[in-house]
């Protein structure tokens, strides 16, 4: 082989590496996206956690009413009574918070059916009602001859004035009808009591 042949086809080749080199494109390689756990599970990162649910006074009154044998709309009848339907108040003898406990009553509700609560909570407290209420219902229902919306109204009138006071007052002398017991009610505010409520219910 001659120098000159020699010579051109190192030339042809050394031309054809560096068109082969200008031309020459990478292999295009696809990395894998890393996609945030949410994207997979649908679930937004950015928004703040749903705040739970809170129960509304009307389901905690009808759950509590049917649980204990209430009369439809008895807890929220006296919750307005007791309060205007406001819970973080005292009255000026210390009755506390939705339904207006005296410290007494709140121990008593306590040693009676070993429940404790707090009187400002709405559903504790409405609980410690419906407990009081049914406890003073069953007692003059088995005690007393009466119709069962007299048996009620004397229930609400020792949930205002106490048990004690309805039977020593008298007030159970004559439970022919309502307007009769009614009449026999001496305390002013007591029988306001009975009589603006047990009509929401009767």
């Amino acid at each position: 082989m001659s120098y000159s042949h020699l010579l051109g086809m190192l030339t042809a080749f050394s031309l054809y590496v560096i068109i082969s080199l200008f031309f020459y494109k990478p292999p295009v390689t696809h990395t894998p996206e890393v996609l945030p756990y949410a994207y997979f599970h649908n679930t937004p990162t950015d928004l703040p956690a749903p705040k739970p649910k809170q129960t509304s006074k009307q389901s905690i009154n009808s759950s509590l009413e049917a649980q204990f044998g209430l009369p439809k709309g008895i807890l929220f009848s006296i919750h307005q009574k007791e309060t205007s339907g406001r819970c973080k108040v005292n009255s000026k003898v210390n009755a506390k918070g939705c339904f207006q406990f005296m410290d007494i009553t709140i121990l008593d509700i306590k040693q009676r059916f070993n429940y404790s609560f707090n009187p400002y909570n709405y559903e504790e407290s409405a609980k410690a009602a419906a407990l009081k209420l049914k406890y003073l219902y069953n007692r003059f229902a088995k005690n007393y001859k009466a119709n069962i919306k007299v048996l009620w109204a004397l229930t609400l009138a020792a949930y205002n004035a106490g048990y004690g006071t309805v039977t020593r007052k008298g007030w159970t002398t004559n439970l022919s009808t309502y307007s009769a017991l009614v009449k026999n009610i001496t305390f002013k505010e007591t029988q306001n009591y009975v009589k603006t409520i047990i009509p929401k219910l009767f």
